[in-house]
């Protein structure tokens, strides 16, 4: 994976991050009106004969811990590209690739961000991506 792929999966990773959540805040307020505002933090055992209502509010549970777990893998992608930045010894260079592949700007939105030249901004922008170490 090149340094720049590596980048833009931080812009992926918030896109999906955002969606998460709110798939999880519609699911958790089905799960209120499912359970008139009874707890979800244990499943809903159906006893026989089926009960029906039992087994919507276990499908919506196991949509929640299916939906968080995703985002805890997407926050951990999102971590792992803010650790990268973290260590490049050129703060104005991290600084830079943040505003790039993490916040999504333009290199020329960064340049009057950080009141610099474009030319500056590339240079730097370069200067960054060659100090990318990519986790194994």
């Amino acid at each position: 994976m090149t340094p720049k792929k590596f980048l833009s999966q931080a812009q992926t990773a918030l896109d999906k991050i955002c969606e998460l959540k709110k798939q999880i805040e519609r699911l958790t307020d089905d799960m209120v009106r499912l359970t008139g505002g009874a707890s979800f933090g244990e499943r809903v055992q159906s006893s026989p004969p089926r009960d029906p209502m039992g087994d919507r509010v276990a499908k919506v549970a196991d949509k929640i811990i299916a939906r968080e777990k995703q985002l805890a893998r997407w926050e951990n992608v999102l971590y792992t590209v803010e650790g990268v930045l973290n260590d490049i010894e050129c703060v104005t260079c991290s600084k830079i690739l943040y505003k790039r592949y993490v916040e999504g700007l333009t290199l020329e939105e960064v340049a009057d961000a950080l009141n610099y030249k474009i030319s500056y901004v590339r240079l730097l922008h370069t200067e960054g991506i060659r100090e990318i170490k990519i986790p194994a």
